[in-house]
């Protein structure tokens, strides 16, 4: 299951204005994969310890690589306790940018001002 975080600005002037590149996408899909994390349904912590993080100078890419995935995030099979979890729920992405997206892009500023150093 891939989850892709794109800049709303054309690349080109995000790269001349922003400074985006892989190393800033990189960061923004890792805080953004740690800042999920509650939210991902948790049994045996599979789904949330099987996760690929990549970018390239045009986006950040999270990958829940176990097979079921797919299933756990639209909700067709979310048979899970929120013993372990307690925000767990499908759309887990959705979820965190409610309740925490201005702490990713506080982060992802912050991290960019320091490369701009």
């Amino acid at each position: 299951m891939n989850m892709t975080f794109k800049w709303n600005k054309s690349e080109p002037k995000l790269i001349n204005d922003l400074g985006i590149n892989q190393k800033l996408n990189l960061f923004m899909a890792n805080t953004a994969m740690r800042l999920m994390n509650p939210f991902v349904p948790m049994d045996t912590g599979a789904l949330s310890q099987t996760v690929e993080v990549t970018a390239t100078d045009k986006v950040g890419k999270i990958h829940y690589q176990v097979p079921y995935a797919h299933y756990q995030y639209t909700g067709v099979s979310f048979n899970f306790s929120k013993e372990k979890h307690p925000l767990a729920t499908h759309h887990w992405d959705k979820a965190m940018m409610l309740a925490k997206k201005n702490e990713l892009i506080k982060s992802v500023e912050n991290y960019r001002k320091g490369l701009a150093k």
